[in-house]
């Protein structure tokens, strides 16, 4: 079924192309086919990536009634390693919003990262951030270089073992409050790859997205029913603390 966008009047066959990369395959090449369906004569205005690590063309600039386009993205994902999405931006002539088409690249895991995202709350003191990095026992991984991109952050490299690390990531000043990231480069085989450990500093985490319901405030009459009939705590067996303390369960590994 295709994606018809009304205001342009193009159709496509599709807007998601994805693709499982062998790590040291050619370039990965994508297609995307779509339609001149409106009564009107269509100009391309620009073709963009979202990322350096594409190369992307059309057969046509103009699509007349009827007239179909091949838009080719040549994606080399290598560099940022990991699953990579990244996105094909077509501007057309008289359209307010651009169409987007997206390619996705999964690559094997070479590297786990125990954080993938560290946030510091302006009002707290910069304290140190561990992070745990594993390099894969299937492939032939080595660790290049770690290294801070903003000057506000320092980090430190301790080995674990021959295949674990553990990184220590501390701001200078919790009034920066810039989008700031930590670099991790590594080979495989031999082929340089490099990926990245965002960083933020702020009133709230960035990172983390929560909802809470809007809870139906109690008319007078339901506040006093709940008073004089009020419902009974129910206590799993086992457990002592009625206000379920954090403590009394597991402990796990926070999150930023």
């Amino acid at each position: 079924v295709g994606v018809s966008c009304l205001s342009a009047q193009i159709t496509w066959q599709e807007t998601e192309s994805s693709q499982k990369a062998d790590l040291f395959a050619k370039n990965l090449i994508y297609t995307f086919q779509g339609k001149n369906t409106g009564n009107t004569t269509i100009k391309i205005g620009s073709l963009r990536a979202s990322c350096p690590c594409i190369d992307v063309s059309s057969d046509k600039a103009e699509l007349a009634p009827g007239d179909e386009i091949l838009v080719v993205a040549d994606f080399d994902p290598y560099e940022i390693g990991g699953i990579q999405r990244q996105r094909i931006i077509v501007v057309i002539e008289g359209q307010e919003k651009p169409d987007v088409l997206t390619v996705i690249a999964e690559l094997p895991d070479t590297i786990t990262i125990s954080k993938r995202h560290l946030f510091w709350k302006s009002s707290e003191e910069p304290e140190a951030q561990e992070v745990r990095l594993s390099l894969s026992e299937n492939e032939s991984v080595e660790l290049i270089d770690v290294y801070a991109m903003d000057e506000n952050f320092s980090t430190e490299l301790k080995d674990v073992s021959p295949k674990e690390y553990k990184l220590t990531v501390t701001p200078e000043d919790l009034t920066v409050m810039r989008p700031a990231a930590v670099m991790v480069r590594f080979t495989v085989n031999g082929r340089s790859i490099r990926t990245t450990i965002p960083c933020a500093i702020g009133k709230k985490n960035p990172f983390q997205i929560s909802y809470k319901p809007k809870l139906k405030p109690l008319s007078g009459a339901e506040v006093e029913a709940a008073i004089r009939n009020p419902v009974p705590l129910h206590i799993p067996a086992g457990l002592s603390n009625p206000k379920l303390n954090p403590s009394s369960l597991p402990e796990t590994e926070s999150q930023p």
